[in-house]
């Protein structure tokens, strides 16, 4: 026969639960609430998808028709050198206090790199894993 004492003493019981859900309830409220203090007022409401009900996710430029678009070129002093295929959308990200901003762009290789989006050279990278 085995004896199945100790297993049955290292069991949690059902109040040593409900004490445990009752800490991390609280933690939840108490860091919920602490985030709502210190969140920054937002400047627009966002009620859909980028703004509209289609939920599309289609963001329109207005200053970008076809008219301009067909006077864009591409800017010869801009050179980017990263490594592996880009599958992703460059995130372009206005740097505070600055007249310039950042591309982050992802590769196929989990590199980050941070680039100038004035000129292209590598602002940063990192490894992704």
């Amino acid at each position: 026969m085995i004896d199945n004492s100790a297993m049955r003493a290292a069991a949690p019981q059902p109040e040593g639960c409900v004490r445990i859900l009752l800490r991390l309830a609280i933690c939840a409220f108490a860091i919920k609430g602490y985030a709502a203090e210190t969140a920054a007022t937002p400047t627009q409401q966002v009620l859909e998808h980028h703004g509209h009900t289609a939920r599309s996710g289609l963001y329109v430029v207005p200053g970008l028709t076809w008219e301009a678009a067909a006077h864009l070129r591409r800017d010869a002093d801009f050179h980017a050198d990263v490594s592996g295929p880009v599958y992703a959308q460059p995130l372009y990200w206005p740097l505070p206090g600055s007249d310039h901003a950042l591309l982050l762009v992802a590769t196929a290789q989990n590199l980050l790199y941070a680039l100038d989006s004035r000129t292209g050279t590598v602002a940063w990278k990192t490894s992704l894993g």
